[in-house]
């Protein structure tokens, strides 16, 4: 199985079935260690949509040749589809992209509410940040919402300050405390 390419921390199974199989369109991984994002290969994409697509254009040519066959054939697809799928981790290669190193993962998988709350607490405290869509479709263009979330990066000297504002807790606690001092004003 692969490993980080930046601190070598060997990735889980599960986790590179949840990154692949279960997360959706071959989400992203991020390493426990050090918090790099690592993206699935084309190459892994390849094999698995081949995987997938060959074995149903046989059998529907074996379908066609007769129908005893294609009972045997969905059996058999039914099983080759269980071994791809638990042999997927064994193959799934990753990558770093170059515009990641000198970020680091901040907060992950956001909506676009969510995403600019920690934005503007990060703009008020002129820590620098990286906002990145996962993907970018149509709907994101239309309608402004990302389906597939928004991901924050910070300097990696700045995650343990950025962790701490973004804090739920210490949230409330500033929004309290802002509650105070307009309820102060306003005597």
């Amino acid at each position: 199985m692969q490993e980080c390419r930046e601190c070598s921390n060997k990735f889980r199974y599960k986790d590179i079935m949840k990154s692949i199989w279960i997360n959706g369109y071959y989400a992203p991984m991020v390493c426990d260690k050090c918090n790099t994002k690592h993206y699935v290969r084309f190459s892994t994409r390849l094999i698995l949509s081949l995987s997938v697509i060959l074995p149903i254009i046989i059998v529907n040519i074996g379908k066609r040749i007769s129908y005893r066959f294609f009972n045997v054939s969905l059996i058999a697809y039914m099983i080759w589809a269980i071994v791809i799928i638990a042999l997927t981790p064994f193959y799934a290669k990753y990558y770093v992209k170059d515009d990641d190193k000198d970020k680091v993962l901040l907060v992950s998988n956001l909506k676009n509410t969510e995403a600019e709350i920690i934005i503007s607490i990060l703009k008020s405290y002129e820590i620098p940040y990286l906002k990145k869509s996962n993907e970018i479709g149509a709907t994101e263009i239309l309608t402004g919402s990302n389906l597939y979330g928004i991901d924050i990066y910070v300097q990696p000297n700045m995650l343990e300050t950025a962790k701490e504002l973004i804090n739920t807790d210490n949230i409330v606690s500033e929004r309290r405390y802002r509650q105070l001092m307009n309820f102060n004003h306003e005597k």
